[in-house]
């Protein structure tokens, strides 16, 4: 599965990293008093966590170095997925993407947090460190709309395909795919007749972003919060 495994590629998306993280939100998810991350400045202040996953209190704007060499990971990873994606077999790739995408969802969330309210919140915010908070957003976007352009159709058909017990398909079926054209003759000469009846309007639901589960999800694996401080539901 290419040079690094899947655990290596996330833990490359979020860290090295500055970031913050409300403490409003720690107690909503785990619906208790931590008091325990209070007493070790990990509440309402800038964390830095360094490549091998070490959290520390954020102290100095020269810790902002450490996320200057975030693009190159981040572009080190695409080019371990487009390998993967022509060594799995499409089931195999779909789990491993979707894993992937759904870590790199969560730490979006975080990097947007952290430029936004960290000059705010957090009680060790220093504004000479602001411009690498948002460089370190917008490599984490530019990274998710980079695989979105790769991958993002294959991945929402196949999903698709996979709810619904169909055959995934290929890469290049997606690729070649003929677009729907509407005949010039009917664009330009439209027919009232050729026009079908308005359906009822219906409300469709449309899928949101679970922002619960997302801030669950990284109370435990970055953070490293204990699981049975998270509350389901």
């Amino acid at each position: 599965m290419g040079d690094l495994t899947l655990e290596n590629m996330i833990q490359r998306i979020w860290q090295p990293a500055v970031f913050f993280y409300p403490r409003n939100l720690f107690e909503k998810i785990s619906g208790k008093d931590l008091k325990v991350l209070d007493d070790i400045g990990m509440t309402n202040s800038l964390i830095v966590r360094n490549s091998i996953g070490k959290l520390k209190p954020f102290e100095s704007t020269i810790e902002g170095m450490l996320i200057i060499n975030r693009k190159e990971l981040l572009d080190s990873n695409t080019f371990e997925i487009l390998k993967i994606s022509n060594s799995l077999d499409k089931e195999s790739f779909l789990y491993f993407l979707n894993k992937y995408i759904r870590n790199l969802d969560a730490w979006l969330r975080i990097t947007e947090i952290t430029q936004n309210n960290a000059k705010d919140e957090a009680t060790n915010y220093l504004p000479t460190i602001q411009s690498y908070l948002e460089l370190q957003h917008r490599n984490t976007l530019d990274h998710k709309a980079d695989l979105d352009k790769r991958f993002g159709e294959w991945r929402r058909i196949a999903n698709f395909n996979k709810t619904f017990n169909v055959k995934l398909p290929t890469f290049e079926e997606i690729i070649n795919r003929k677009p729907i054209t509407i005949p010039k003759s009917i664009s330009e000469n439209p027919s009232k007749n050729l026009k079908p009846k308005k359906p009822p309007t219906r409300r469709v639901k449309t899928k949101k972003t679970d922002t619960k589960a997302i801030d669950a999800y990284l109370l435990i694996n970055v953070f490293n919060l204990d699981s049975n401080l998270v509350e389901n539901g």
